[in-house]
């Protein structure tokens, strides 16, 4: 006869526990205590087996007649419910320790030696500030594109560009719990549509016809900060280079004989070497910042300790001091060489592309498309930096001066022109009582290269102006 919840619920303890008989196997023990527990009797593969509902009455009758239902179930299909409930606890107990966070610090650590230092610093920060506090107690298994977003809509709304990094860092995530048989499949499929999208645009530059604008703002608070920053500044100019490749710059990396800038591949955006050909003008300010930096291995380094290099910001508050916040930007005079090179001197993209140390987006391009044009871009490097002396606000005693070093000094040479052109390699204004008639300054036929045109002459009175 079937059992009752009432005959359950009065059930008494005795001094030896004993059984009250459900149907089909299903029985309530009584234990001396007071205790009752379901318990179903089976038999699979010749073998008598007991397993064990739980507690009444936190388990009802009801539900110890359904686990009964598919225990049963099981049994005729094959499976032992002890071990199929064995096996359900230790997935249980995986899923457990195989949560989001530790599994994402073992990622990181596995990942971390392919970054530079300060990106997974960032990386890391963004997982724990974001990611870690919502879904880090989270079996991966459990993760789902909902909680995704959750974690992701308060970042979404103030930075999207921000969010989408972070998605997809839980993409990589998941991915390595994937690939070491912690996961299947990838929740974060499908979530970065819902994520709005940033607004892309360029890098702030000015307009070529601008230029000159820019150098003269330049040249009018060029007082106002240290002599390195103003020289950073003009050979930012003549470079090309990214802005972290000119800050980390080391001593040791450039050679005068050959005129070559060699850019180490771990300083490169694409981890690859990048030759720089330096033209006369860039020599020039190289070797005063050797002169205003004996004691120090980087070309710019901190005012503040000469191991380390100067801050990301200190050129970019120049240009800002210079009025030129939201119109340029440092990354902006890459730009700027290129249109003057396609513009202005005719040069063909290919040139102007190998020396922006860009590599071709087709894969089979990439892997076929080596040249790097060396020869034309050292043409290209000084064209260009006579340009710039042409529209620069002090042309004419930068003239002189790179016309006179290029008939007189090797390229080898220690001295610097501008000690012998009145300059002192420790100050940022002219030597006051330094004076030279006005025709000494004009730059005379046999300074000229071949086929250039004669240079107008600039007053600029009694004194030259600084360079």
């Amino acid at each position: 006869m079937p059992l009752t919840d009432l005959q359950c619920l009065n059930a008494k303890p005795r001094k030896e526990k004993y059984k009250l008989a459900d149907t089909q196997g299903l029985f309530l023990v009584v234990m001396p205590n007071g205790k009752r527990y379901f318990r179903y009797r089976y038999r699979i593969h010749g073998a008598e087996k007991t397993i064990s509902f739980g507690q009444y009455p936190v388990t009802t009758l009801a539900e110890a007649r359904d686990k009964r239902f598919a225990a049963k179930k099981q049994v005729e299909q094959g499976f032992d419910p002890l071990l199929v409930r064995a096996e359900e606890k230790q997935l249980a107990a995986y899923k457990a320790i195989n949560t989001f966070e530790p599994i994402a610090r073992e990622w990181f650590n596995l990942s971390k030696y392919q970054w530079e230092d300060r990106h997974a610093v960032s990386i890391m920060y963004r997982l724990e500030k974001y990611i870690f506090p919502h879904i880090g107690k989270f079996p991966v298994t459990s993760i789902t594109p909902t909680l995704l977003l959750s974690c992701l809509e308060v970042v979404k709304k103030t930075s999207p560009d921000i969010a989408r990094r972070v998605l997809q860092y839980c993409r990589r995530v998941l991915i390595y719990a994937n690939t070491t048989g912690r996961l299947t499949g990838d929740p974060t499929i499908g979530v970065v549509d819902l994520l709005p999208k940033p607004k892309r645009g360029h890098v702030p530059s000015i307009e070529i016809d601008e230029l000159p604008s820019l150098l003269q703002a330049i040249e009018n608070v060029r007082f106002n900060v240290s002599r390195q920053t103003y020289l950073a500044t003009q050979l930012m100019l003549l470079v090309w280079v990214r802005h972290k490749e000119l800050r980390k710059a080391k001593k040791t990396e450039f050679n005068f004989n050959t005129q070559i800038w060699t850019v180490p591949a771990e300083h490169m955006k694409m981890k690859v070497e990048h030759l720089v050909p330096l033209s006369l003008q860039a020599i020039a300010i190289i070797k005063e910042l050797f002169e205003l930096n004996p004691n120090s291995d980087y070309l710019l380094p901190s005012p503040y300790n000469r191991n380390k290099a100067i801050s990301n910001m200190t050129l970019l508050k120049f240009i800002y001091l210079a009025g030129y916040k939201d119109k340029m930007t440092i990354h902006g005079f890459r730009a700027l060489a290129t249109g003057i090179c396609q513009e202005r001197l005719k040069i063909p993209f290919v040139v102007i592309d190998r020396q922006l140390a860009h590599v071709p987006e087709n894969e089979i391009r990439r892997a076929y498309d080596r040249a790097k044009f060396l020869d034309d871009r050292i043409e290209m490097m000084q064209r260009y930096a006579d340009y710039i002396d042409k529209i620069h606000p002090n042309q004419s005693t930068q003239r002189r001066i790179h016309a006179d070093q290029r008939n007189s000094r090797p390229f080898g040479g220690v001295a610097t022109p501008f000690n012998v052109s009145g300059y002192t390699s420790r100050i940022g204004y002219q030597i006051s009582n330094f004076a030279q008639p006005l025709d000494g300054r004009a730059v005379s036929q046999a300074s000229q290269r071949p086929g250039q045109p004669d240079l107008p002459l600039v007053e600029t009175g009694d004194n030259y102006p600084l360079q």
